[in-house]
């Protein structure tokens, strides 16, 4: 597997990360019994299979993404190759070898909470100090566990609580991954020890208070955590009386300068402008959310920058970053064959002297400690050069340094999308309006009478809306294909579908005729179905914390889809007829889902309209 695959993620883990730890773990259980490690073949076709099976429907009828052959092939041999013993010959134990050394640096490192691993040109200004989030359900699990290795074993570790969507084949909702890797390293120093035996003694040493009502070991060495209904409850009930529903804002905020597309400049361009802007809106309007101080660049006001360009030149070359070739002025950058262009053999400035002004006015007057660029993919190289130049001339000491990369919009031959002749991003908005009209003309027609003036601000919501979600909903650096039948689908992971469903509780709301849930008003969680909505409202904070980290705005859409889809499952399993206490519970789960709903939208820049687009 390449590590270009390895290194993309999408909400829980990662669209490769997230579906290898979980194949990894069903292909540790597949393989768990498996003692002949000279049946090392037959060990990994057993548990491609099981992993196989596993990603299939879950608990609540949500389907897995498919995993892909590779992920498959490199979690089944990892597993078997851990469970058989780890022989240490042959093609397949190499291969498990070297898929062995990737899990430690990609998906271990993002189970265990550590700072994203980037490439080395998102590295270049050190990293910085992480921001806080909610005290999530992990961050509450974390110390009676980090507690209890410790008691148990004499070593500070940490406890490695994942979270998974699907309980087959046994598996926790939330699960602590610690003891494989401990007993490795137990082992390494003369204490011979197995995964299953590490998480006994574990088990035996943990005491989780109220939070959890059992804690066992599980397959080849996991610890599956059964959380506690009445502590989730309680939970609830603090994100109800709370606006910011539980999310705290960061401790260190930081002044963060964001470069990307504004609206105004896109929509008088062609549609490639289209997904800096989505992406930068929704990353400025998180980043703000959580209470750093934005400044918003939208890719103007270039001119400003010109007179600095003489000293920018002047400085790099006394600091012997740039040096004169050839009549010109450049910066050779370690791992590129062609160099950053300060200054032409004409006398005239190159790009990378305009944005190396444009980095040290914003660190050095505007004392920035954040940059953000939200640009196309194929300028990779220059800005890995750019930050770089910076990095070695002093600019960045303290600051973080992304660059966000954006993928293409395809069109459906598959070569880069092409409005008509002469169209702007502002007229395909308008395409889009015109036909969500349609669909919202239809939908109206079926329920109370609506205005035409309400038709008209409904369908703008829906159509702009299906636009922004079709592109945020996937990661930006890879491309997609322009599709409007999909976009204004009812169905699967797109506006509409949220904006129906947050509708949808909006009526019955209504219907109730309680706007807000006293906050006496009980919470009790019987059904699994109650229990997986109110796992996941729990979660928002990690997820926005997620998108911060790694500045992709797809993993709140994921979590937007998938409580959606937990709040659908919830629904239509909930009784008709139902006595005082779980009236008001229900009141409580549908207040607390819409709310969700309503701020991962906001987050996102998507409408929201509260009547006209309801479920059948």
């Amino acid at each position: 597997m390449t590590t270009e695959h390895a290194s993309s993620h999408q909400y829980p883990g990662g669209k490769y990360t997230g579906q290898l730890w979980l194949a990894y773990s069903y292909g540790c259980q597949a393989v768990a019994d498996w003692e002949e490690s000279g049946r090392l073949q037959e060990a990994i076709e057993w548990a491609e299979a099981e992993i196989d099976g596993a990603f299939g429907p879950s608990m609540y009828e949500v389907p897995l993404s498919p995993v892909t052959p590779a992920v498959r092939r490199w979690a089944a041999r990892l597993a078997a190759w851990d469970l058989c013993g780890r022989p240490e010959k042959g093609e397949l134990a190499a291969d498990a070898r070297a898929a062995r050394e990737e899990m430690e640096r990609y998906v271990v490192g993002v189970v265990r909470g550590e700072w994203q691993r980037k490439p080395w040109w998102r590295r270049l200004g050190g990293r910085p100090e992480e921001d806080s989030s909610m005290k999530s359900i992990t961050q509450y699990l974390r110390e009676p566990f980090e507690q209890a290795i410790r008691t148990a074993l004499g070593v500070e570790a940490d406890p490695q609580i994942v979270a998974s969507t699907c309980d087959r084949f046994g598996f926790s909702e939330y699960r602590a991954c610690a003891a494989i890797s401990l007993a490795r390293e137990l082992s390494a120093v003369g204490r011979k020890t197995s995964p299953r035996t590490v998480a006994e003694q574990i088990v035996g040493k943990l005491q989780l208070g109220d939070i959890a009502s059992w804690a066992k070991v599980e397959g080849p060495g996991f610890i599956g955590i059964g959380l506690r209904p009445s502590w989730l409850a309680a939970r609830l009930a603090e994100a109800r009386a709370d606006k910011r529903l539980g999310v705290e804002p960061a401790e260190r905020p930081l002044r963060v300068v964001l470069d990307y597309a504004s609206l105004n400049v896109a929509k008088e361009k062609h549609v490639g402008h289209l997904r800096s802007t989505n992406i930068g809106d929704a990353l400025a309007r998180v980043i703000e959310f959580q209470g750093h101080e934005l400044i918003r660049h939208e890719s103007s006001g270039e001119s400003f920058y010109n007179p600095m360009l003489p000293d920018i030149e002047r400085e790099l070359l006394e600091k012997r970053v740039a040096v004169e070739s050839d009549g010109a002025v450049v910066v050779f950058v370690e791992g590129f064959e062609a160099p950053l262009i300060i200054r032409k053999r004409d006398g005239s400035f190159g790009y990378g002297a305009a944005d190396l002004a444009a980095l040290r006015y914003r660190t050095q007057e505007l004392r920035a400690r954040w940059l953000i660029y939200v640009t196309d993919a194929r300028q990779i190289q220059h800005f890995a050069q750019v930050f770089d130049a910076a990095r070695r001339a002093g600019w960045t000491d303290g600051v973080r340094l992304d660059h966000v990369l954006l993928g293409t919009i395809l069109g459906p031959d598959g070569t880069p999308f092409k409005t008509k002749e002469g169209q702007r991003v502002k007229d395909l908005l308008e395409e889009a309006q015109k036909r969500a009209l349609l669909l919202v003309q239809r939908k109206t027609a079926e329920g109370a009478p609506i205005s035409a003036q309400e038709r008209r601000a409904i369908a703008a919501a829906v159509g702009i809306g299906a636009i922004k979600y079709y592109d945020l909903a996937r990661d930006s650096a890879s491309d997609y294909v322009f599709d409007w039948a999909a976009m204004l689908s009812m169905d699967g992971n797109t506006a509409l579908y949220l904006q129906s469903t947050y509708a949808s509780i909006r009526a019955i709301i209504r219907r109730s005729g309680v706007e807000s849930p006293p906050e006496d008003s009980a919470i009790v969680l019987q059904t699994r179905f109650e229990q997986a909505l109110a796992k996941h409202i729990l979660c928002l904070g990690e997820v926005i914390d997620l998108v911060l980290r790694e500045l992709k705005p797809h993993h709140l859409c994921t979590y937007l889809y998938e409580l959606a889809r937990r709040f659908e499952a919830y629904h239509d399993h909930s009784p008709v007829i139902v006595d005082r206490v779980k009236r008001e519970s229900m009141r409580n789960l549908n207040y607390l889902t819409g709310r969700t709903l309503e701020l991962g939208l906001d987050l996102l820049g998507i409408e929201h309209p509260e009547w006209g687009i309801e479920y059948s």
